[in-house]
Order: structure tokens, then C-alpha cells, then sequence
């Protein structure tokens, strides 16, 4: 216990560093909506309302609750929020090396726990008051239940898991299947479990009916109140919840696999060949380790893509950080299992490392959508934005008279979390004299960067690091 404890101490200490750092950045991307909004509702009400409005009634409302207790207790600001999160950081910290103990030997579980964390999307969202945390926590410690055969405890997970977020369904699922599949007396894989042992697969399925019950109840309840069980007919993601047809289907095939391979996961498949190499030659056999955790990467990432792939604009890097762990575990093991050699085993080990930190510096051109909430190189932006609002308030430019997108465009008050009840409008060319654009800002396209160098000029610009924000002035 104490070797545990000497190995988790340094991630604790960078997650209290990563926390102060980011502690007065205001809400980011869909934090804004899934974490400030819902918190806002029931704070302001002083929890007299369970449902949410419409406007922002995407998922189960439980982060939401909590993230307004919290601010009850401690008052409502942003440094209040981002602190609120490192309980569930640190207790993901303990649940990852919990996995890599249980099929690592203990001179590995260290470093394996470094480079997995070291992943870029990991670390940005652990710098922003995002529920994806909380999402991938309960995955993990569902899946250290059933590994170390804590049933109770994996009912409370799934629980939880199911009234976090919609997309828990998948994670519940993926985790039954596996569950099924699994035999944790002999700590293998038993494809004849419904041959040999069917009683046992309806005992284990006994244990997921609880979290079904809730979320259902929880579904019923909404459709009995408001008429509608997922999305109201009129709502702002329609065209993100839309179904695609083939073209759209394949599209969505390319951009996971950019996804896969994005912010510097590219090495892992690179030494995935490798290694597959190796195998074909028969020079290494894939053991029933590995085959374990192969087991829980492709039902993890086949069970989200059923979803994410026949739907519009839902393959987010965020909604794939399970399977990036996961595979890069198999990486890993890989590693440490057949290269005996220890300044080679450890070369692996600092390119991996180095790829996997260049990750945050992976910026693409203007016109080219990118995941900023998985990088940590949109953390210059906090600061620009009030910049660029002191600029403007300097200068006299209205903020409701000017236009912005994309994250920009929610009330100030819920992306600062101040009495600031102004907004931004959505862009509009031909209506607004200012607009407030940032590369941040995914909703402008290549043809409206043609717009703006056409008929627009630049009236301030702040920069830092790879990113800007500019104030664009009708020529």
C-alpha cells in the first residue's frame, strides 16, 4: 500500500497544479451548456424545479445538481467550479492505475499510468469543469469492478454513470457485453459462455437492472411531463442529432479515424503495426492479457459508433477518450511484455511521451474544424477573450450588437459566471458592423474567411501561443 500511495502522490500533485492553473478560466465549449446552464437553473431556482427547460435539456441533470451544490456551499464563481472537479480527477487518477495494476507488473504501473494520462485530450478536458470526467471516472471504476469482482460497487457506477450523461447507455452496454464475456475466476476471455454457462450470464445481467430501472424512470418521468424522450421537436443540435445517409456515413468513418490518430495518437498505431508485424512473422503471441483488453476496447468503441457513426457531427474526441486508453494500454503491454531490453523498452517509452505532448500543439489551418476542448492549446483563450471584451468596452462597441459563434455566443454571465447578461448574436454579415471571431471559433468556414478579407478589416487583434481573437470591422 505504500508503494501505491508513492505512485499516486506526484499525478495528485499535478492535478492540485493543473486545477490552480486553470482555476478563473471560464466555461469552454459544451461545458457551457452541459455543466454551466444546467447549474444555473437549479441554483437560481434553489432546486425547485428536477427537469430542466428545453433550452438545455440534453442529458441526466445530476452533474448540473452538483456543480449548483457546490456553488450554495461555496459560492458561485469559477474558481469554486474548477476545484469542485479535482475530487473526480484524483479519484480517476486511482481508478486508471487500479486498471494498469491489474495487468501490469508493479515496476510498470508508474509509467504506463504517466504516458496514458499523458494524453492530450485526457488533460484538457481535466482543465475545463467538464462532465466527460466524471463520464470516463465511472467507466473505468465499472470496469475495475467487474475485473476485481466488486459487484456493489458496480452497481453504484452504473448508476451513476446512466444519470450523468446520455451517453452512459453506450458505456453501460459496452461494459455488460464485456461483463458477459468475461470470466474473472479464470480471468479470461469465454466466447461458450452461452453454452456452458447462461445461468451465469443471467446473474450478471441482475446486476445492470438497477441503472436500467432509474435512467428509464428518469426517461418516463421527462416524457410524461414534457412529451418527448431524448430531444424536443424544436432544439439548437437537430442538425447534430441528425441521421446520415451512406455519404455521410463514410465521412464519418474518415473523420474517427482522424480522431484516432489525432493530437499525437498517431503513435500508437505506428508501433500497432509494428507489433502486428512481429505477430504475423510469429515472433510474438498475443497473450490472454492482451486479448482482455482487446475485448474491452472494441466493444467500448463499437458500442459509441454504432451512434456516432450514423448521426451528424457526433464523432467528438471527448466521447472517445476510454477507447484512446484502452488501446493505448494494449500499446503498452505490448511493450513491456516483448521488448526485454531496457534502454530500447525505454526509448518506446520517450517517443511516446513525445508525441503525445506535441499532441497540444497540433493546430490546424483557419477553416478546418478542431477539436479545442481536446488540446490543451486553447488554453491561451481565456485571457484573450476579457481582453478583447475590455477592448471593446473601451471603445464603446456594443456586445449585443456584435456578432460571434460557437462558443462565444451564449450569456456572459454563463460563460464567466458573473451578473453580465449580455450575449453575443450569431454571426450575420449583412446585419452586423463588428464581428468577434477567434480560431478557436469552428463556425466560421473557409468561405467566410473569403467574406472577411473581402469586405472586412481588422480592428484588434490579440494573440498568444497558437491561438487569436479578433474584432472584425466592416470595411
Amino acid at each position: 500500500m505504500k508503494k501505491k500511495i508513492l505512485q499516486f502522490i506526484p499525478f495528485v500533485f499535478f492535478l492540485f497544479i493543473l486545477t490552480y492553473i486553470a482555476q478563473n478560466n471560464s466555461f469552454f465549449w459544451d461545458t457551457i451548456l452541459n455543466a454551466s446552464k444546467q447549474a444555473h437553473w437549479y441554483y437560481e431556482n434553489k432546486f425547485a424545479y428536477f427537469l430542466l427547460p428545453n433550452e438545455f435539456d440534453v442529458h441526466p441533470p445530476l452533474f448540473g445538481m452538483y456543480l449548483a451544490t457546490t456553488w450554495f456551499i461555496f459560492g458561485k464563481t469559477l474558481i469554486v467550479s474548477h476545484w469542485a472537479m479535482l475530487p473526480f480527477l484524483i479519484a480517476l487518477v486511482w481508478q486508471l492505475m487500479r486498471l494498469v495494476r491489474n495487468f501490469f507488473q508493479p515496476r510498470f504501473v508508474f509509467i504506463v499510468t504517466l504516458l496514458l494520462f499523458a494524453d492530450a485530450t485526457l488533460l484538457a478536458q481535466a482543465s475545463i469543469v467538464s462532465p466527460d470526467i466524471v463520464l470516463v471516472l465511472l467507466f473505468f471504476w465499472s470496469l475495475n469492478s467487474i475485473l476485481y469482482r466488486r459487484r456493489t460497487e458496480l452497481l453504484i457506477a452504473l448508476i451513476f454513470i446512466c444519470l450523468i450523461n446520455m451517453r452512459g447507455i453506450f458505456a453501460l452496454i459496452s461494459l455488460a457485453l464485456f461483463d458477459v464475456i468475461y470470466d474473472a475466476e479464470k480471468k479470461q476471455i469465454a466466447f461458450d459462455f452461452l453454452r456452458n454457462s447462461f445461468s451465469v450470464v443471467i446473474k450478471k445481467s441482475l446486476w445492470y437492472l438497477p441503472a436500467i430501472a432509474i435512467l428509464f424512470s428518469y426517461l418516463a418521468y421527462r416524457y410524461h411531463v414534457k412529451g418527448w424522450i431524448t430531444l424536443p421537436e424544436k432544439n439548437d443540435w437537430q442538425e447534430s442529432f441528425a441521421a446520415v445517409g451512406l455519404f455521410g456515413f463514410l465521412r464519418n468513418i474518415v473523420i474517427l479515424v482522424w480522431r484516432l490518430v489525432d493530437f499525437g495518437r498517431i503513435i500508437w498505431w505506428l508501433i500497432a503495426f509494428y507489433f502486428f508485424v512481429r505477430w504475423l512473422k510469429k515472433k510474438i503471441v498475443f497473450d490472454e492479457t492482451v486479448k482482455i483488453i482487446f475485448a474491452i476496447f472494441i466493444l467500448n468503441l463499437f458500442v459509441g459508433c454504432t451512434y456516432f457513426l450514423t448521426h451528424k457531427n457526433v464523432t467528438i474526441h471527448r466521447y472517445l477518450i476510454p477507447s484512446y486508453l484502452l488501446f493505448g494500454m494494449i500499446i503498452l503491454y505490448l511493450i513491456c511484455q516483448n521488448i526485454h531490453r531496457s534502454f530500447v523498452r525505454n526509448l518506446f517509452f520517450a517517443g511516446i511521451f513525445i508525441f503525445l505532448v506535441s499532441g497540444n500543439f497540433w493546430v490546424y489551418p483557419d477553416g478546418i474544424a478542431k477539436g479545442w476542448d481536446a488540446t490543451l492549446a486553447h488554453l491561451p483563450y481565456y485571457g484573450l477573450r476579457q481582453q478583447m471584451l475590455e477592448y471593446m468596452q473601451q471603445q464603446n462597441i456594443p456586445v449585443n450588437e456584435t456578432g460571434s459563434s460557437f462558443p462565444n455566443v451564449a450569456k456572459i454571465k454563463y460563460i464567466d459566471l458573473n451578473n453580465d447578461t449580455r450575449n453575443f448574436d450569431e454571426k450575420d454579415f449583412a446585419k452586423h458592423k463588428y464581428i468577434f471571431q477567434s480560431n478557436i471559433y469552428n463556425g466560421f468556414p473557409k468561405k467566410d474567411f473569403t467574406e472577411l478579407q473581402l469586405k472586412w478589416k481588422v480592428r484588434k487583434e490579440f494573440r498568444k501561443g497558437f491561438v487569436y481573437v479578433k474584432l472584425w470591422e466592416k470595411k
